[in-house]
């Protein structure tokens, strides 16, 4: 019913149809690739905003703990106070660079409530600035021993403390940017794929159209476009003895009223022709009847003289 109705369909309406669904097709694959940059983009602005900071913060905060201990051991071993007093600025720069490092990544963690992962390391370096203020402290009242037992024994165990936990922050941010390279790299798998489904699907749905239309105009016109051309040159010529092949029970097509017109003057020239035959046999009738009727009047009046 539904073919039916569709064959029905001006060839103009086909043709329109054709392309608003190619055009259709086209915006759903444009949809479909925008959809899918949007996502990689995502992800791209996620690994950027969230796990390249994470490895950098958490790096830092290592370097920046190992910079702490060597300036705890050049402060202690300072010989002038000039250079104690720059490896005490030094050390107190560190721990500041620290400090902010570590608020940075809280407030990283927190917005992805991940903030308990840290609360080792805060509790950790509050330990470890308070011992190494012990540390300068001990240094300023020239108990120099004191201030290296504190740093080689009490410091190093919280620094060493330290050193565990971020290391293992930083597998954690090595392992989510991993992570989220894979999700990139499934994202555009996914997003390959689907574009060349969509496409393929666009193609075949492209082959359907073009044979349903040229089926259609090919139903409607009864065969080929050149052989109906060259038909209606045979006929316009006068030639109504012209074959016409047609397709087995095809009745309604252009060929099919052609021929059925084509018939129908062959027929009525073949009348005209017939008619115009027997209204010459009776002119000959009517002549040779007055011929007949003139010869005998003739005879008659010669024999009554």
């Amino acid at each position: 019913m539904m073919m039916k109705k569709l064959s029905q369909l001006s060839l103009l309406t086909k043709l329109l149809s054709g392309f608003s669904i190619l055009i259709v097709l086209m915006l759903l694959l444009g949809s479909a690739a925008l959809y899918q940059l949007h996502l990689n983009n995502q992800n791209i602005e996620s690994y950027r905003d969230s796990r390249l900071p994470g490895v950098r913060y958490t790096l830092e905060m290592r370097g920046t703990l190992s910079e702490i201990r060597l300036q705890q051991i050049q402060y202690i071993a300072s010989v002038t106070d000039k250079e104690r007093k720059g490896h005490r600025v030094e050390l107190l720069e560190d721990t500041a660079i620290f400090q902010r490092a570590l608020d940075s990544y809280t407030k990283l963690l927190t917005a992805s409530g991940q903030k308990s992962l840290l609360d080792p390391i805060i509790e950790g370096f509050g330990q470890f600035s308070a011992v190494n203020q012990d540390v300068i402290a001990a240094v300023s009242k020239g108990q120099l021993e004191e201030a290296s037992r504190i740093s080689g024994a009490v410091s190093s165990k919280y620094r060493t403390q330290l050193m565990k936990d971020l290391a293992k922050l930083v597998d954690m941010e090595v392992e989510k940017g991993n992570a989220s390279a894979r999700e990139a790299s499934k994202g555009y798998q996914d997003a390959k794929y689907t574009l060349i489904c969509m496409l393929l699907l666009a193609v075949v749905m492209s082959c359907l159209l073009a044979l349903f239309i040229s089926r259609s105009i090919s139903r409607q016109l009864g065969g080929e476009p050149r052989y109906a051309m060259e038909i209606m040159n045979e006929i316009s010529t006068g030639n109504l003895l012209t074959a016409i092949a047609l397709r087995p029970g095809d009745n309604h097509s252009l060929l099919a009223a052609i021929s059925h017109m084509n018939q129908r003057l062959a027929d009525t020239v073949r009348n005209i022709i017939d008619g115009s035959e027997s209204i010459a046999m009776a002119s000959n009738e009517i002549a040779q009847g007055n011929s007949d009727l003139s010869q005998r009047t003739e005879e008659q009046a010669t024999s009554l003289l």
